[in-house]
């Protein structure tokens, strides 16, 4: 090796074997990716109604005036009737 000026004592490298006397490494092995999730019963449920209460929020339009005239009714009694309670359960019913 010649020296370089300024340089002084540089060692030698010790490891002079020529590369085809080097050992071969095999290439690193891939794998799969085993992860997953699993949601409970109850999480799928909440999800499931929040996106019904999106939609229902979505399609729906709120006429202020039957509104009005149902929270009257209620007041005045006149939702006593069973054949009208069994008409607001069955409309209800679907976004339960």
């Amino acid at each position: 090796m010649v020296p370089i000026a300024g340089i002084g004592n540089a060692p030698e490298p010790r490891d002079a074997r020529p590369v085809r006397d080097r050992v071969r490494r095999e290439p690193a092995k891939t794998t799969e990716a085993a992860d997953g999730i699993a949601f409970s019963a109850k999480a799928l449920e909440a999800s499931q109604t929040a996106r019904m209460a999106e939609e229902a929020a979505k399609s729906s339009t709120i006429r202020l005036e039957r509104v009005e005239a149902a929270k009257q009714n209620i007041r005045n009694g006149a939702h006593q009737v069973l054949s009208v309670v069994e008409q607001v359960a069955a409309r209800l019913t679907p976004y339960l």
